[in-house]
């Protein structure tokens, strides 16, 4: 389950689906549409993105930045950080500012 409370996009799941993908690009896209600046991401609950989510969110943090909105995540379970620390994306999506949730 996607939902969103502000200007953050909370992924409930432990493991992401390709329907969380759907519904987090759609809770993106509305969003990018009310004009903000900074959209944040709260994976606290989240182990696993599958491959074609972590894909888009990668697309969207570089089309984001060209368009001057800040994509963030905020806050992360350890086991999805060990996972970006091993790909080597942590510094791609700034994480060393993100709350590490055990």
């Amino acid at each position: 389950m996607v939902s969103t409370l502000e200007n953050t996009i909370l992924v409930e799941n432990q493991k992401a689906t390709l329907e969380d993908k759907s519904a987090f690009a759609a809770h993106l896209s509305t969003l990018q549409a009310r004009g903000l600046s900074e959209i944040n991401i709260d994976f606290s609950r989240t182990l696993y993105l599958p491959s074609e989510m972590m894909g888009l969110l990668m697309w969207k943090k570089k089309e984001l930045k060209l368009k001057g909105i800040t994509l963030n995540i905020i806050k992360i379970s350890s086991t999805l950080k060990t996972f970006f620390d091993n790909m080597q994306i942590s510094e791609f999506f700034e994480l060393d500012s993100a709350e590490i949730i055990e």
